[in-house]
């Protein structure tokens, strides 16, 4: 119905609800981006994919909306947008818009305290810096006039958690935003463009070593109860200069793992880093040898330890493990440590039975990764063998083992995945990669393995044997009844999820993949099927019939 011209529409007053605002600060917390703060990549320097990204711009744009429609949105509505922000690019700019406004001849305390205020009234609403917060953003001279105008106390006074990229050498600029809230803190060290090489005179640390030194004691010393860091560098900035961190006496992460093919210079971080009681979680790059004052006992807190051992071998892998004290150690993964090929299996057992020695207990996540220096060597010992130790852990419930071809040639035997069921009753994520010597596992193993293991939802197998001698059944329907054994007496399909080939297919036995299809099918019917790019034919084709098996179950079931 129309009004009539002169006469204003009778509009509903809102609910008084729509003006409490803790109501609205919950209806807008669903606008509240994800949390991936602590999963930054920096070789692409973002922690969302695409379309995660243009979800986070939408959630921007709707609450700005709300922030603009009236005052009672307003308040609620901000909060939460400037609580998570991309970069410090909008708060520096409502900081030099603030300042700009003053008067150039009226630079008195008066006035800065003014445009102190405006730019508190965004500041105090900041909990995280996603993105890059980086000295180039920020002029020393402007952040020094605010601190002025905020009576010298911290310019994000509520931050909890910093990203900063720190030029060496540059400013100073990182301490400014730095207050005793921040409990998380994510350095990434990068080298000026006047960098230049230089020579350490007589043993004295160069300028680049002075300076960064001297920033993270700073930094210890603003923050001396933050409990993480991650501190990101390149080959030029060494980790040895990042030693000051180790006086962080409550810190309970620690992350300095970089993928980066250069010197490791860890090595005296290991003794100060042991010596920390509250050390929980540990991801760092392991040195070829560990210092002669490394403690025998060391890290009584850790529970979750990443190595990079690209350059130490397996025998100071064993040793750093023997120092390891920690009784609640539930999660290990060493990740390409080069081995030696013809020693590669006495080692592997000794680095397994220090990790059953030791861990035994605790452990639940194990993830072992080899790669080979000198001549691939066809091993006599069986896998299963070489890792015996391991069997021992029955509370494993995630295991990955990957062995690079270039290092050995793996035997196996028929027996394996029984053995690693009944050892590894409560798995829910299998991975083998390895180049077996002997024919892969059988469609009898791998049903007998499902039988076992009922919570198992993600398995990678090094091959399939899907030939009849191998199974043992001569006709399609012996075939299908192997399956259906698995199946008598349960309730409920299998929860497996994902099974994919290390080999894609190319060294596995498919002779028939219409009748491995209609197998797989039978057994694992709820598993998520994806064709790797590079698969061969027969594994492709066997994808392809499994997914065309369940197209024509569903048409089936809605019929």
């Amino acid at each position: 119905m129309s009004v009539p011209r002169g006469t204003t529409s009778a509009l509903p007053n809102p609910h008084r609800a729509l003006s409490c605002y803790d109501i609205l600060s919950m209806i807008f917390d669903h606008f509240e981006r994800e949390d991936p703060w602590y999963d930054h990549d920096t070789s692409i320097g973002d922690a969302n994919s695409w379309f995660a990204r243009q979800a986070d711009a939408l959630r921007k744009s709707t609450l700005g909306r709300c922030a603009r429609v009236c005052k009672a949105f307003s308040h609620p509505a901000l909060a939460i947008l400037w609580r998570n922000i991309d970069n410090l690019s909008p708060f520096l700019s409502v900081a030099q818009s603030s300042l700009r406004s003053i008067p150039g001849s009226a630079l008195q305390v008066v006035h800065l305290a003014e445009a102190g205020t405006r730019v508190s009234h965004y500041a105090r609403h900041i909990r995280a810096v996603y993105g890059l917060g980086t000295t180039l953003q920020a002029s020393a001279q402007n952040l020094s006039l605010l601190q002025t105008g905020t009576a010298s106390a911290p310019l994000l006074p509520q931050l909890q958690r910093l990203r900063w990229v720190q030029v060496v050498p540059s400013g100073d600029e990182l301490l400014q935003f730095l207050s005793p809230s921040v409990h998380s803190l994510h350095i990434i060290f990068r080298k000026a463009p006047t960098w230049s090489e230089c020579v350490s005179l007589r043993g004295q640390p160069s300028e680049y070593e002075v300076y960064v030194r001297t920033l993270l004691k700073e930094v210890a010393s603003r923050v001396p109860q933050l409990r993480y860091i991650r501190l990101s560098t390149t080959g030029d900035i060494h980790e040895s200069w990042l030693e000051p961190l180790c006086s962080l006496r409550y810190l309970d992460t620690a992350d300095l793992l970089e993928r980066i093919y250069c010197d490791v210079t860890t090595s005296p971080l290991l003794r100060p880093l042991g010596s920390l009681q509250g050390l929980r979680h540990l991801k760092l790059r392991l040195p070829a040898g560990l210092p002669q004052d490394m403690e025998r006992e060391a890290f009584p807190a850790l529970e979750s330890l990443v190595l990079d051992a690209m350059f130490a071998p397996l025998r100071t892998v064993s040793a750093f493990l023997s120092g390891v004290t920690s009784r609640h150690l539930s999660s290990l993964l060493i990740h390409g440590c080069e081995c030696d090929t013809t020693t590669v299996s006495s080692t592997l057992y000794e680095v397994c039975d220090v990790v059953r020695a030791r861990f035994a207990p605790s452990l639940r996540t194990l993830e072992l990764a080899f790669r080979g220096v000198g001549p691939v060597v066809t091993h006599n010992q069986p896998l299963i063998q070489t890792i015996e130790p391991l069997l021992d852990l029955h509370d494993l419930n995630d295991v990955s083992i990957s062995i690079a071809p270039e290092i050995a040639i793996v035997p196996a035997t028929e027996h394996d995945l029984g053995r690693m069921a009944e050892a590894w009753p409560k798995a829910t994520r299998l991975h083998l990669s390895y180049l077996p010597s002997a024919a892969s596992p059988s469609l009898k193993d791998i049903a007998g393995f499902a039988q076992r293991c009922v919570g198992l939802t993600d398995l990678v197998l090094p091959g399939i044997d899907a030939s009849a001698s191998a199974c043992d059944v001569k006709s399609e329907t012996e075939l299908s009844s192997l399956a259906a054994e698995y199946q008598q007496g349960k309730a409920a399909p299998h929860k497996l999820r994902s099974l994919c080939l290390s080999d894609s297919g190319w060294n596995s036995q498919i002779p028939d993949p219409m009748l491995l299809a209609k197998f797989l099918d039978a057994l694992f019917p709820e598993v998520e099927w994806k064709c790797p790019p590079l698969a061969s034919d027969h594994w492709r084709e066997t994808i392809q019939e499994v997914l065309n098996l369940r197209i024509m179950r569903m048409v089936r079931e809605r019929a």
